[in-house]
């Protein structure tokens, strides 16, 4: 696994994009709301913006997408059980 510097506003601005994607997500505004969650992975690899974009491509009928985000795939196995 690689580290990556991540500065305050990095993580600020990818907080700003994981709460506009919730929002979206309540209002079943999914493919915006996936591209907010993307948008924000794409500042801050957070787990919360990964199980949140596998939420919304479920959502979106992209099941295969979703399982590589969800905790199905081997390498998330492989970290959940560490």
């Amino acid at each position: 696994m690689q580290a990556y510097a991540q500065s305050s506003d990095d993580r600020a601005a990818a907080q700003v994009l994981l709460d506009e994607g919730q929002r979206l997500m309540a209002e079943e505004k999914y493919s915006e709301a996936c591209s907010k969650f993307e948008a924000s992975l794409g500042l801050v690899a957070g787990l919360g913006s990964r199980v949140r974009l596998s939420q919304c491509y479920e959502k979106t009928s992209k099941t295969a997408s979703a399982r590589g985000r969800s905790g199905r795939s081997p390498t998330w196995q492989r970290w959940r059980t560490k």
